[in-house]
């Protein structure tokens, strides 16, 4: 079938440092392209794409949705106690930990603020003492 919408995202993962694309295919007869992403400014984001390229809006978060109209599934993004994204279809994983490298680069950022402000306070304290 040929893509009818131009303006659909390409169903290719994507791996930069401040973006994350993973596309996953649902159904047999009907396809679906599922594309979750992740970046640093917008977060989790996710929309489906069918056969002939029609998108569906875009969801943020974590979200549960029904795709397909013959072949209905029933498809699940969840962010679990440590912040992995996992992929549930028809409450099977199908995919765990989707974005570790982000979750990682996270996590540094996070620790090197809070080093600079350690280091910030306590030589305010030493200066101003």
């Amino acid at each position: 079938m040929q893509n009818t919408n131009p303006y659909a995202s390409p169903p290719i993962d994507v791996d930069s440092l401040a973006k994350r694309r993973r596309a996953i295919q649902v159904g047999n007869q009907e396809i679906h392209t599922v594309i979750v992403e992740t970046s640093l400014l917008r977060g989790l984001q996710t929309h489906v794409v069918d056969a002939a390229g029609n998108a569906t809006p875009v969801q943020r978060g974590t979200c549960r949705m029904r795709i397909g109209e013959r072949e209905v599934h029933q498809f699940e993004v969840e962010l679990d106690a440590s912040q992995r994204v996992n992929v549930l279809v028809d409450g099977k994983r199908v995919s765990e930990d989707l974005f570790p490298r982000m979750r990682a680069t996270i996590f540094a950022v996070v620790i090197i603020f809070m080093l600079f402000t350690s280091v910030t306070i306590a030589l305010a304290m030493f200066l101003f003492t």
